[in-house]
């Protein structure tokens, strides 16, 4: 686990929150933290159903993602610094939400985000058996070619 500094002058406070409904949002909260958490401190508590995902930055918690199950809905609250980059809040609910996306495509998940101000923030999914596939191809060779130019490098 990564050690974590939060910064007394960034206090983290929620930015976007996406309710997703689903037969199963444990289980969906459960793989999203087990999947994300090779790269994230990410952590998820099975007895009360709720757990985390931290971006860090530098040694220092630059967005964190709670997660809740709740009956029929997989609740997601995205809490930033006070003062995050224009396009911080947009990226972080792309990443969250496109992995669930994913997860879900047999049920057919649609995550939508809607940000604290009011405005609605970006969504994802449902996505297709084949654009999952599609995006598994696409990942694979592009790990092919960062593997060939890493092997070919002087």
């Amino acid at each position: 686990m990564t050690s974590v500094t939060v910064s007394a002058a960034a206090p983290l406070h929620l930015e976007s929150v996406a309710r997703v409904s689903t037969e199963r949002p444990a289980r969906y909260a459960k793989q999203l933290v087990a999947h994300m958490g090779r790269k994230l401190e990410a952590d998820w508590d099975a007895d009360s159903e709720e757990g985390f995902l931290n971006f860090i930055r530098k040694g220092e918690l630059a967005a964190s993602c709670a997660l809740k199950a709740q009956d029929g809905t997989l609740v997601m609250e995205i809490s930033l610094p006070n003062s995050p980059a224009a396009d911080d809040l947009a990226r972080i609910e792309q990443v969250v939400g496109i992995h669930l996306a994913r997860f879900g495509s047999k049920d057919s998940l649609a995550v939508q985000w809607q940000r604290e101000d009011g405005a609605a923030g970006t969504s994802q999914g449902p996505m297709t058996p084949e654009e999952v596939a599609a995006h598994h191809r696409a990942k694979e060779e592009r790990r092919a070619r960062e593997t060939m130019a890493t092997h070919s490098s002087p």
